[in-house]
């Protein structure tokens, strides 16, 4: 009997532990900044569209590392080679690691974010407006927490969650689970009288 309480916990710790889950997808706007737009240009808006949404929330795999959710905004008024103004929208999505700065550090992602800017600027085919570039990272770890900058492209999801799109688990899946799992064990041990 002694060797079952010891047994219930171990089981319990190692169920009740459970992945983060996390918005994988990316959003991206691209609007025309001039008086009128041709239905080419128009077209090129909206295939541009990207729009991530509750679908495209999945678990991180804890055996890479990944720990924290990640969302990278980034925003850039461009000039083409034509003369036509873009205002160009964009945030990427993912697990990431707090011990891989490629993953999740603010300075390592908008340093990328600044040397394809670079790379644009220098082949001559736009013109960056330097006093538009906006780079923010925002890394979080609980359950579907990245999402920086959704309510520029996302429409509230007003099903099940409630009006705000926010779920009524604060929590996540993990607490529900460790709590059911340690209850479990709780009954057990007076099921057995120990």
């Amino acid at each position: 009997m002694r060797i079952i309480l010891p047994l219930i916990t171990i089981c319990s710790i190692l169920l009740g532990v459970s992945a983060l889950s996390c918005y994988q997808c990316d959003d991206m706007n691209l609007i025309y900044d001039q008086d009128t737009v041709t239905d080419e240009q128009k077209a090129e808006e909206d295939a541009a569209a990207e729009r991530c949404d509750s679908s495209r929330i999945m678990e991180c795999d804890p055996t890479d590392g990944h720990d924290v959710c990640v969302a990278h905004f980034s925003y850039a008024i461009a000039t083409d080679y034509y003369g036509n103004r873009k205002i160009i929208e964009f945030v990427n999505r993912w697990c990431g690691a707090t011990s891989d700065p490629d993953s999740s550090n603010k300075d390592t992602i908008c340093g990328k974010f600044e040397n394809d800017l670079d790379e644009l600027r220098s082949s001559g085919v736009v013109t960056i407006e330097d006093d538009s570039v906006d780079c923010q990272v925002q890394t979080c770890s609980t359950d579907d927490c990245n999402k920086l900058e959704s309510e520029r492209f996302w429409e509230e999801e007003e099903d099940e969650e409630g009006e705000d799109g926010e779920g009524e688990d604060e929590e996540g899946s993990g607490a529900k689970l460790t709590f059911s799992l340690l209850l479990i064990t709780f009954t057990l041990l007076a099921a057995f009288g120990l």
